[in-house]
């Protein structure tokens, strides 16, 4: 599995975590779970194709929040290009409310111009990266400049970036104190651009750090690492990992994860 990481135009990495691209060149079935990290991306897949519950997604697609574990068979060796918007930017490019995204995939041209999609596809199959992400970089900025700035947005952006350095539930008090809304304000505001409850946003920040402790075998005990992340006892830790993956702490590998396990703790 090739993995390659791009960085898009500094007038954008506000908005995007990064662009990857994926090469697969052994015919074979996968099977891979992604979980819960906040984020929606653009993923566009040539070659090889992924099932949901038996059902075949589209080549050009948009995945929103990700709450449940999202389980997928993957057929076939190919090629993937994707975009990772930060968690609270996506809606600066669309104008869909964010929570009628979670656990859900449209096609891209649902959303956006079907011409777009077939540029990537034909840059993928060209392996002109350059041109690619260029391309790319034009039209989400092209995106952007239409995009009319609101107070919400510059309350998200200052929320979202106290919570990645306060994950804790007390956080959420100073939170509001902070930005001088009330809890029930900033809720509204986050289902909206986010997808969940500023609450929700909290565990799933939480989880991720434990995941990537887990993958890169980061860990003293369990017993320590539920202590380190707040939890008021081990039984607790193991629920709320389970309600993310389904698995027990102690049952997970990212040996796994053919595919996630590169983009753990990104």
């Amino acid at each position: 599995m090739v993995v390659t990481k791009f960085a898009p135009s500094s007038r954008l990495v506000k908005y995007i975590k990064c662009y990857y691209y994926l090469e697969n060149d052994q015919d074979r079935l996968m099977n891979d779970t992604y979980f819960a990290d906040g984020c929606v991306e653009a993923v566009f897949s040539l070659g090889w194709d992924f099932y949901k519950d038996a059902v075949k997604e589209d080549w050009a697609k948009i995945i929103g929040q990700i709450i449940k574990p999202r389980t997928l068979k993957i057929v076939g060796k190919g090629q993937s290009f994707g975009i990772w918007f930060y968690p609270h930017t996506f809606t600066y490019f669309s104008d869909i409310k964010m929570f009628e995204l979670n656990d859900r995939v449209l096609s891209w041209d649902l959303i956006f111009p079907r011409s777009v999609a077939e540029f990537v596809g034909n840059c993928i199959y060209e392996k002109q990266f350059d041109r690619l992400v260029k391309g790319i970089d034009d039209f989400l900025l092209t995106r952007i400049s239409a995009h009319h700035e609101k107070s919400t947005d510059r309350l998200t952006e200052q929320a979202v970036q106290y919570l990645y350095q306060n994950k804790t539930s007390s956080a959420l008090d100073q939170l509001a104190s902070r930005l001088q809304v009330s809890q029930r304000y900033i809720q509204k505001v986050f289902l909206t651009k986010i997808g969940v409850s500023q609450k929700q946003f909290i565990r799933i920040l939480r989880f991720q750090d434990i995941l990537q402790k887990l993958s890169q075998r980061e860990i003293a005990s369990l017993t320590t690492l539920a202590h380190e992340n707040n939890f008021y006892d081990q039984s607790h830790f193991i629920r709320e990992f389970k309600t993310f993956t389904g698995l027990r702490p102690s049952e997970f590998e990212a040996k796994n994860l053919p595919i996630n396990r590169h983009f753990i703790g990104e």
